[in-house]
């Protein structure tokens, strides 16, 4: 729903769509769907791409799959935008 009325009403949607995306990819992590995980960070990257708690668990779940290059990057995005690293 909140996807569908995005267009519509970005304001309200906005700061609901961050915390959704990362509690569902959280959830999918915790049941070991580690690809549905990736997904679900990637997805919230897409409407909130300097979101520091989405970059930290997508190069988290890069990393649990084995891409440790794309969890290099991500981690170095992760820097450049507030100086964390992963």
């Amino acid at each position: 729903i909140m996807e569908r009325r995005y267009t519509q009403d970005p304001v309200s949607i906005r700061p609901w769509h961050s915390a959704t995306g990362i509690a569902v990819a959280d959830a999918k992590i915790a049941a070991g769907s580690l690809e549905d995980a990736r997904l679900w960070f990637r997805r919230v990257l897409v409407r909130d791409p300097l979101n520091p708690e989405a970059l930290q668990g997508l190069a988290t779940v890069l990393n649990l799959l084995g891409d440790t290059v794309g969890a290099e990057a991500v981690c170095a995005e992760l820097s450049d935008i507030n100086d964390e690293s992963c």
